[in-house]
């Protein structure tokens, strides 16, 4: 029954223009039309801040030592006119203000011979920094000048320039074009899937209930012998879907816009995306948008039942679109990562984790087993590898930590599979918080089973039981048992 009234209800859905409009067309060309917006815009803008001729005033003459190194400049790093006002700095400053001028240049009558006599000479350039381009051209044109002088000044004093580097300084970016492509723009394609999932499911909402009460046909439907949780879960199954096709016609207009419309010039960055837009991240987004549209649809569905008129319905669940920006928005913020109060966060969890999917920096949780016996330790190795479980489940011996390939991860879940007294350093140095510890703690002879939580950099201890286990350092096991040590501390345990 539950499937007959959502059937019902979808093809009432279906026929209702508006609704289709929001949720298909609307998020269909939303990506589309703003990528060549932004394309075309930002690059018209670009390349008419590189070809515009740059008007410059300077304070001096155009036989002024600056105006001729600037002539000298080739245009392929910006055409310029110099404009000379020979000291008129009013002159120049009123053209500058009427916008006749786009920079100005200031400088010294004795900038020349400050130079010959390896001084330092002040040049001041005066600028918008709002206006595209201007900062950079004047800062382009002011390298090449300074390296010419400070080469000619290394040769006057018969300097090595090499010598006065002490270092080779190299930065390297560890993180791939995907993370650099989460990072920056990770956050925003969550927040107009989230967008369009909440526009998809309100206007359904409003019409399967406010709608149905003002055309008088809910009375019909709950005549009829079906029990009133059916009819509520058929409608809200339409509401669901409703807000999902939203958010996946945004998803598919991307897809579209980058696969078919060649709006990204950069090949490279072309092939990056497209590794992006797998099956499996279009899942993973599926069922985090899901749980996100049932709860959009759990808000929305009683405000829909407990007011009276299409218009009032829609004036209060409007509004409600601020409130999911919010959280959203705070995604986009440097610093804000996925955690565990972030994930405790609604709205906001959905954006950081769609983040960290495109970005391709999701780890899974790894469990860490740690075992005295090699034998044992590599038997455990193969059947882990032959069932492909290698990465999240790691087995390492207590010597051999630093030397295995996964080292560098923190532990999160450790299975102790010997006796120890304590935690060893390099766990207590590399538990992330909030991991634990499960494992025998005790002397040799006998044990308590303890599981270990960290929690605020402290251990915290719960008792399982007491149990035996061989020592985690099989050398214990050969020594003598008679000798005074290994009684002593059989007395101790």
């Amino acid at each position: 029954m539950i499937f007959k009234i959502f059937k019902k209800e979808l093809k009432e859905t279906l026929r209702d223009k508006r609704t289709m409009i929001m949720m298909v067309v609307i998020p269909l060309l939303v990506f589309p039309v703003l990528i060549n917006l932004v394309t075309s815009v930002s690059g018209s803008y670009a390349d008419s801040a590189e070809e515009k001729i740059f008007k410059i005033g300077i304070i001096g003459d155009t036989n002024d030592y600056l105006a001729q190194k600037l002539n000298e400049i080739p245009n392929s790093f910006g055409p310029k006119e110099l404009i000379s006002y020979k000291g008129d700095s009013s002159k120049m400053f009123s053209d500058y203000e009427s916008e006749q001028l786009d920079l100005l240049l200031f400088y010294g009558p004795n900038l020349k011979q400050q130079l010959d006599a390896n001084k330092k000479a002040k040049v001041k350039w005066t600028l918008d920094r709002t206006k595209m381009g201007h900062s950079e051209r004047a800062k382009s044109y002011m390298q090449i000048i300074e390296a010419e002088a400070r080469f000619n000044r290394y040769d006057a004093l018969g300097i090595d320039e090499q010598a006065l580097i002490p270092f080779d300084i190299v930065y390297d970016n560890t993180a791939s074009k995907q993370q650099m492509i989460g990072e920056l723009a990770g956050g925003f394609l969550p927040y107009i899937f989230i967008a369009f999932g909440f526009m998809g499911c309100m206007y359904p909402a409003i019409d399967l209930f406010t709608g149905e009460k003002e055309r008088g046909t809910i009375e019909t439907l709950l005549s009829t012998p079906v029990q009133r949780w059916k009819i509520l879960v058929g409608k809200m199954l339409v509401i669901v879907l409703s807000g999902l096709m939203a958010a996946f016609s945004a998803l598919l207009g991307l897809f579209f816009s980058i696969q078919f419309l060649d709006m990204i010039p950069d090949d490279n960055l072309l092939e990056v995306i497209s590794a992006i837009l797998t099956p499996t991240f279009i899942v993973n987004l599926f069922f985090l948008l899901l749980p996100l549209t049932i709860f959009f649809a759990g808000i929305m569905v009683p405000i829909s039942v407990y007011t009276k008129t299409f218009k009032e319905a829609q004036s209060i669940i409007a509004p409600l679109n601020i409130v999911v920006i919010i959280p959203a928005m705070l995604g986009l913020f440097p610093g804000i990562e996925l955690n565990i109060a972030t994930a405790c966060v609604p709205i906001l969890n959905i954006v950081l984790t769609t983040k960290s999917l495109i970005a391709g920096n999701i780890e899974t949780r790894i469990v860490t087993i740690i075992e005295p016996h090699d034998e044992i330790l590599e038997h455990t190795r193969r059947t882990l590898e032959n069932y492909k479980s290698r990465g999240i489940i790691r087995v390492l011996s207590i010597t051999d930590y630093d030397f295995y390939e996964d080292s560098g991860k923190e532990f999160d879940r450790v299975l102790i599979t010997g006796a120890v007294r304590e935690i060893p350093d390099f766990l207590n140095y590399n538990s992330q918080e909030g991991s634990f510890i499960l494992g025998p703690f005790g002397g040799n002879i006998q044990q308590r089973l303890l599981k270990k939580e960290k929690q605020l950099g402290e251990w915290l201890d719960t008792d399982l039981g007491g149990v035996v286990f061989s020592p985690m350092d099989t050398r214990v096991s050969e020594r003598n048992p008679l000798d005074p040590i290994v009684l002593a501390e059989g007395l101790e345990d």
